[in-house]
């Protein structure tokens, strides 16, 4: 197998990939590639040096930070997410709350 990776700014993003048939790595691959998840328990992700399969009992929170949307892992690792908060949010499991950060008051000290 061959892998080829062109850095262009000036292109439109495309990924190609030419197989002998379709597999579940390929599934796989073509959901990090598109944001799409095939698997309902996980969430495509990424970092500088990596794109993974998030599963949903690694994510901690799910955050807004400058207009980009991030998973946070137990160990801290963020994550960026390449959906918006509401597509995210109704596939997520009941164990996720959602809190507003206007509604932490300065009183309250720091949760």
């Amino acid at each position: 197998m061959n892998f080829r990776l062109i850095i262009d700014k000036e292109k439109e993003e495309e990924v190609v990939a030419t197989v002998h048939k379709r597999t579940g790595v390929i599934d796989e691959i073509e959901a990090l590639v598109t944001g799409e998840n095939i698997q309902r328990d996980s969430l495509a992700a990424y970092s500088e040096d990596e794109i993974r399969l998030l599963n949903m009992d690694e994510i901690e929170c799910i955050t807004v930070l400058d207009g980009k949307t991030y998973a946070v892992t137990g160990n801290g690792k963020r994550y960026l997410l390449r959906k918006r908060l509401y597509e995210i949010e109704s596939g997520l499991p009941a164990e996720f709350i959602k809190i507003n950060k206007s509604s932490h008051s300065k009183s309250q000290g720091n949760l």
